[in-house]
């Protein structure tokens, strides 16, 4: 019989416990729903990551050096455009050019494309530059490539003659540096070449 009590009151117990800890669960999310929840306190590590909607210095240095680029480059190019339409990336790269243009300046965009496809999307560039409200006569859309974004080859070519005779002087020396032995003497090096004298 005390066999019985003790199940009994041990069921009794267990049934007790589980509805009261239900119930206080219950509780606790009405609570929660009424209450605002707090904020979660980062740590010192956490505080190192910027929101991602935080603007950073290194965007803002980024955007600098995007407009800059583009409006030095000035130029379309056939990725720029779908069918004779302007696109989101053309739209992007003149929104880039614009960003540090001054209304009164004007301003030569260049289409680097095929003469005949130029001309059909020449007027889509001058609708967005008007949507924009750029006045027609500040800005030329012009076929071809942009003449201030080359060098000409001669400039090259003449510092590559003053290279290789700096090159062919100082190969006399590097010869002479190689025949040097670990003793220091000089005498024919292990590839087969001159002693260096």
């Amino acid at each position: 019989m005390n066999y019985r009590k003790t199940v009994a009151l041990w069921i009794l117990g267990t049934a007790g416990l589980m509805l009261g800890c239900s119930h206080h669960k219950d509780d606790e999310m009405a609570s929660d729903e009424s209450a605002s929840k707090p904020r979660h306190v980062s740590s010192a590590k956490e505080e190192d990551f910027p929101d991602e909607d935080q603007i950073r210095q290194i965007d803002k240095f980024a955007g600098v050096q995007a407009a800059a680029g583009a409006q030095d480059d000035s130029t379309l190019h056939l990725v720029h455009f779908t069918g004779n339409r302007l696109n989101s990336l053309g739209e992007s790269k003149i929104n880039l050019m614009m960003q540090n243009h001054h209304p009164e300046d004007s301003m030569t965009i260049y289409l680097d494309m095929p003469q005949d496809m130029s001309q059909a999307r020449r007027s889509s560039v001058e609708k967005y530059m008007a949507g924009m409200g750029v006045a027609p006569e500040r800005v030329k859309v012009a076929a071809g490539i942009n003449p201030q974004s080359t060098t000409p080859s001669a400039l090259g070519v003449q510092g590559l003659e003053r290279t290789d005779s700096e090159h062919q002087a100082n190969s006399g020396k590097a010869i002479n540096l190689i025949g040097i032995t670990q003793g220091g003497s000089t005498g024919s090096n292990t590839t087969g070449g001159s002693s260096g004298k």
